[in-house]
């Protein structure tokens, strides 16, 4: 069975010029082949192990492919988990914001049927102390409103360096040239502040629809006395 992972899609360790095979071991190392292609010098080294092969000079790939895959099968070399880790920071930070935003639709809906309720009761006749204790409520809701449109607006400016709006700034060389970069580290980082932002923003919204409720309620013991 084997092992392969396609060169191009690789996004961990750096990729050298003349990789033409990545293969991933049982240890979750890497065995790169690496050389000129298929009817010319080949090699292959474990990033887990260190082990390599012996003769690169009389290694053409469809040999060394087997050599190598052999290698990855067997070998339970561990290896740095900084490529690991980073890509798993990557997804967390990215599943953190999906959160954030289905969180602030969520309560973007419930205060915006909360406000609908409110507008039918405009004409209705309340007593002074209720409709300005309601005008409160209504300005507490207004507030959490724009912190979850703050929340749920996209953020286009490609400060990660790994994204669309980036990419949308670049030429197609340069676009090329990004990709030879492993670009994690700032897209964490960018990631990291856009989902403590939103969660900032969300906790503010649910702390204001929080004063809204209670007003609200006092607003209709005011109105029922």
């Amino acid at each position: 069975m084997s092992s392969a992972v396609h060169a191009s899609s690789f996004t961990g360790l750096p990729r050298p010029g003349n990789l033409q095979i990545r293969f991933l071991t049982i240890g979750g190392a890497y065995v790169d082949v690496v050389g000129q292609g298929e009817h010319f010098k080949n090699r292959w080294e474990c990033h887990g192990c260190k082990d390599r092969s012996r003769f690169p000079e009389e290694d053409y790939l469809f040999s060394i492919r087997e050599n190598a895959n052999g290698h990855a099968t067997v070998c339970r070399a561990t290896t740095d988990r900084t490529d690991k880790n980073l890509d798993a920071a990557c997804a967390t930070t990215a599943s953190e914001i999906s959160r954030a935003d289905g969180k602030a639709s969520l309560l973007l809906a419930f205060n915006g049927a909360v406000l609908a309720g409110l507008a039918s009761l405009a004409d209705k006749p309340l007593p002074v102390p209720a409709r300005i204790i309601g005008a409160l409520a209504i300005a507490a809701l207004g507030l959490a409103a724009v912190l979850l449109l703050a929340v749920v607006c996209p953020r286009i400016e490609g400060e990660d360096r790994a994204s669309f709006p980036y990419w949308a700034q670049l030429d197609e060389d340069a676009i090329a040239a990004s990709m030879a970069r492993d670009t994690r580290t700032a897209r964490v980082r960018v990631l990291s502040l856009f989902a403590v932002t939103k969660f900032r923003q969300l906790r503010q919204a649910i702390y204001l629809t929080r004063a809204a409720l209670a007003l609200l309620a006092l607003a209709a013991l005011s109105a029922a006395l």
